[in-house]
């Protein structure tokens, strides 16, 4: 009779096992099956699962290098004696540090 309290025992804790584990998997079937996405919620595009990664071209190779060419001639834009316009630059500030040049003659 003892070892028949032991035994049902034993199937009860592990019935209790089992419902918490078909408990956890119902919610992750239900979370994969109705993933939001940017077609059926207000979330980003950037947030979809099947979108391509930010290092993944979308380019198709073509066998060639990147950069120019050899035998390309390249143009480059050339300095001319008269420029249409001048721009002077005064800055305000030092980048690195901040202080102010407002006071110190340009140079």
């Amino acid at each position: 009779m003892n070892s028949g309290k032991i035994r049902v025992t034993e199937l009860e804790k592990k019935v209790i096992r089992l419902e918490s584990l078909i408990e956890k998997l119902l919610d992750k079937i239900e979370f994969l099956t109705y993933r939001k996405n940017s077609r059926n919620s207000i979330v980003s595009l950037s947030k979809n699962e099947n979108r391509p990664l930010k290092n993944q071209s979308l380019r198709t190779k073509f066998g060639k290098k990147a950069g120019g060419q050899r035998g390309h001639e390249g143009t480059t834009l050339k300095m001319v004696e008269n420029p249409d316009q001048m721009i002077n630059y005064k800055p305000d500030f030092y980048n690195c540090c901040g202080h102010n040049l407002s006071h110190k003659p340009e140079e």
